[in-house]
């Protein structure tokens, strides 16, 4: 890293991490009470969240969900209520859930209308594909609650524009964007709509400017968050990736992913020791975690820890048995610390499950020319070249030829 680089970093973190620490006490509470809920720990959910004087709507929004999905319906009211005098407007979607479990489309929808009303309001395709909704969708009163326009022609603009961009369907996105263009310039929500199509066109630089303008705007918008740091992180600027999950994650403190994204732009700039701290102390709320197991294990693995890397992997594919990444993944630690026969018989677990990757062909086939089976070796670095590892041809001119 650079002189000015280090410099800069050194600078956003002593900006960033005063901002965290300052709310450290009910970050982790708030992130403890979500990662229970996360993990099915309904009873856990509720014990925790009322312990101590804490009294945040979030948390009681939160025991209100547990006590829904564990179908005590008359305990999940009294938390949505609860939450709703803490934090005007906050309960009512719950209400209105707990109301269509009961099979009371009537009051279900008045509390879905007080929702919609609400500056709480969820996107639209949201409420409609809520399995606790789906159970009333076809009542009176669901029907006429719906012949009400509750969302401007922006809003299905936006949901339309992310819709067809995960479908691939770039031009038409495009298409209905531009229709926003003069109605509604001065709109937060046409800069995000503008940065997901730059996002999808691979223009990151202009994703994270159309991005950074509409949270300049409002920046109370969790999707238009995790687009931004997605964008800087694919150009490049870790720096402004630590910053920018720094703020997230103060503003969306039970929210696991700007966490996770903080602790990978401090490993990209170098800061490896207090990427691992993050990185394990998030491990104690969400011990499966598929990617905070594999940022561990790499970052301990390249201090040299490699009992600890090994474990954190081995834990992952214990939960994954079926990901071909996991094995991969577990593959290089071995190639890394020459436990040759290991990192060879992952690596074929990994060619099992997806016999396309020409990275894991390449680096079993340097597991073999270790091993000094050439013959093997230049099977797989033909493998390895034909799926798109060009790095294969070096070593098939060195080893193959006339093979």
């Amino acid at each position: 890293m650079n002189k000015f680089l280090d410099r800069f970093v050194m600078i956003s973190l002593f900006l960033i991490f005063p901002i965290i620490s300052e709310s450290q006490e009910i970050d982790n509470y708030l992130l403890k009470v979500k990662s229970l809920l996360d993990r099915g720990m309904y009873g856990s959910v509720i014990e925790v969240a009322e312990s101590g004087d804490r009294d945040d709507y979030r948390a009681i929004l939160m025991c209100g969900e547990a006590a829904l999905r564990g179908e005590d319906y008359s305990l999940a009211l009294g938390y949505f209520v609860k939450a709703d005098r803490l934090m005007d407007g906050s309960g009512q979607l719950g209400l209105a859930r707990v109301y269509a479990a009961k099979g009371d489309p009537e009051t279900a929808v008045y509390h879905l209308e007080q929702h919609l009303s609400s500056s709480c309001r969820r996107p639209e395709r949201e409420l409609m594909m809520d399995q606790f909704f789906l159970r009333i969708d076809e009542s009176r009163p669901w029907v006429r609650l719906w012949h009400k326009e509750w969302y401007n022609s922006l809003e299905k603009g936006v949901e339309e524009v992310e819709y067809l961009v995960s479908r691939g369907r770039l031009t038409e996105a495009a298409d209905v964007a531009l229709s926003f263009k003069g109605l509604y310039s001065d709109d937060p929500a046409v800069d995000y709509i503008n940065g997901v199509l730059a996002f999808s066109a691979g223009n990151y630089d202009e994703a994270s400017s159309f991005l950074r303008e509409s949270l300049n705007s409002d920046k109370g918008k969790f999707r238009v968050w995790s687009l931004y740091i997605k964008s800087l992180g694919m150009k490049g600027d870790y720096p402004g990736v630590i910053r920018a999950s720094g703020e997230a994650a103060s503003l969306f403190p039970d929210n696991l992913e700007f966490r996770i994204s903080l602790a990978g732009g401090l490993k990209m700039t170098g800061d490896s020791d207090r990427a691992y701290k993050i990185s394990t102390d998030l491990l104690q709320y969400y011990p499966e975690n598929k990617d905070l197991l594999s940022m561990a294990a790499s970052l301990a693995g390249s201090s040299g820890n490699y009992p600890d890397a090994l474990r954190y992997l081995s834990r992952n594919i214990d939960n994954n048995r079926g990901d071909a990444a996991a094995f991969a993944e577990r593959g290089d630690l071995y190639l890394k610390s020459g436990s040759y026969e290991f990192a060879g018989s992952d690596y074929s677990m990994s060619l099992d499950l997806d016999p396309l990757n020409g990275d894991v062909w390449y680096n079993k086939a340097l597991v073999l020319i270790y091993e000094k089976r050439i013959d093997e070796a230049c099977h797989d670095l033909k493998m390895a070249l034909r799926y798109g590892n060009r790095k294969a041809s070096a070593l098939i001119n060195r080893h193959c030829m006339g093979k």
